[in-house]
């Protein structure tokens, strides 16, 4: 991640900057452009949340569902 906002959902699930997010609702993604065009779509789409797969520290990937209101 480039940044979390600290209020955010991502923020209080212990998502921080250095994490790499590999993927939105499952669709990969490899540059912060796309990560912020999959997040558009999931709210323009309705959406309330988002799954993000990211990859922590060590190289240990998890699923992480993130409120988008937050």
């Amino acid at each position: 991640m480039v940044g979390v906002d600290p209020s955010s959902d991502a923020a209080q699930k212990g998502i921080t900057r250095g994490f790499v997010v590999a993927s939105v609702n499952r669709a990969p993604v490899t540059t912060p452009a796309e990560y912020n065009a999959a997040i558009a779509r999931a709210k323009s789409s309705g959406a309330e949340r988002v799954v993000l797969y990211v990859v922590r520290r060590g190289g240990v990937g998890t699923y992480v569902p993130v409120d988008l209101a937050k």
